[in-house]
């Protein structure tokens, strides 16, 4: 079930990147504009912030809002830091700061690290470094702002382990288990997850389960109700009134392949119905949605190779309207890979 996020285009080109002379990678660049066609710009009510590349660095952070954008934190690593013959699209996973999370106040913004959490205010000043008791690989903030959800590695005596998530109380840095999840003989992988608006449930993809495949799970954050949502599907994104889920699959609700690229869909969990709001040529992920819950935010890669460049779209959830909120820039400092890439949007009023 790997090709769900690992499609085989992107392996043929990983080889074709380590085979191919550096003058066949200049003709792919030069041949982008049939791809980066010309789509209306929107500019949307409230703030998304996201993660890019957009000055050189991995792990830069910009604020779009009304219609301009900003740079508030940059991180150090830069593609000379990778290894030679490794993609641009690794260099995510050495980012210093990735996956950005307003507050439910919308006036800070959370980020998980190996060294902890950070929280910084909207013009990139940090404001409090808190070490829970194991390194958090991803973070969302409780509905209260004073809490944390995070995910880590539970690591078995057997070899392997799973992926837990866990409740971090701000104010006396306790710490509550929310899924138990058994361990298998490799990693249980958590990949993303989202609580509720009401702080009642948690929608996660989970890696691992041979039945299911990469799939998407819910559980209420008190640990019960363990469940299977959606098949075949990866990155869950609440509605604001928390009836829909929205996420990004190659799969339709019934499992059958719908095509070759991620289209985004959203479950509505009151009548179990799925709507498809995209159906385009190009990978599309990290769907957020308005804080009315008319509109879905997501990433687009529109460049002939899927691991090069990526904007930021918007579309109305009945799957009209779409149009662009980041435009296409080329990469300062590589001229290889060609352009930049937006990704990991959070959008607050």
């Amino acid at each position: 079930m790997s090709k769900l996020i690992c499609p085989s285009s992107v392996w043929c080109f990983f080889l074709f990147v380590l085979s191919a002379p550096a003058m066949s990678m200049e003709v792919k660049v030069k041949e982008e504009a049939f791809y980066n066609q010309e789509f209306p710009s929107a500019s949307v009510p409230g703030k998304i912030v996201f993660q890019s590349n957009r000055d050189g660095a991995f792990g830069e952070i910009w604020i779009l809002e009304n219609g301009n954008i900003r740079k508030i934190l940059s991180g150090r690593k830069t593609v000379g830091n990778l290894s030679k013959g490794h993609l641009a699209i690794l260099g995510e996973a050495l980012a210093d700061f990735r996956n950005p999370k307003w507050s439910p106040d919308g006036s800070k913004i959370l980020f998980a690290r190996e060294d902890g959490f950070l929280i910084f205010d909207k013009d990139g000043l940090l404001l409090r470094k808190v070490k829970p008791s194991d390194s958090p690989k991803d973070a969302v903030w409780a509905s209260d702002g004073n809490s944390i959800y995070f995910s880590k590695i539970d690591k078995s005596p057997q070899g392997g382990g799973t992926n837990n998530i866990y409740l971090f109380n701000l104010k006396n840095h306790s710490e509550k288990q929310i899924t138990n999840l058994d361990p298998l003989p490799g990693i249980r992988s958590i990949m993303s997850f989202v609580v509720s608006p009401d702080d009642k449930k948690i929608a996660f993809t989970m890696d691992g389960e041979d039945e299911y495949g990469i799939s998407i799970w819910t559980i209420n954050t008190d640990g019960t109700d363990l469940k299977w949502a959606i098949k075949y599907a990866i990155e869950p994104a609440w509605s604001p009134d928390g009836t829909k889920i929205a996420y990004v699959s190659r799969n339709l609700p019934s499992g059958e392949k719908a095509g070759e690229y991620l289209d985004v869909y959203f479950l509505d969990v009151t009548t179990g119905k799925t709507t498809r709001v995209t159906n385009n040529q190009w990978e599309e992920h990290c769907p957020v949605f308005s804080p009315d819950g008319k509109q879905i935010a997501y990433k687009s890669a529109r460049h002939i190779q899927r691991v090069y460049g990526a904007e930021l779209f918007v579309i109305n959830i009945d799957g009209t309207g779409e149009a662009r909120l980041t435009s296409p820039q080329k990469h300062p400092s590589d001229p290889v890979h060609g352009w930049v890439t937006d990704l990991n949007p959070d959008w607050h009023a």
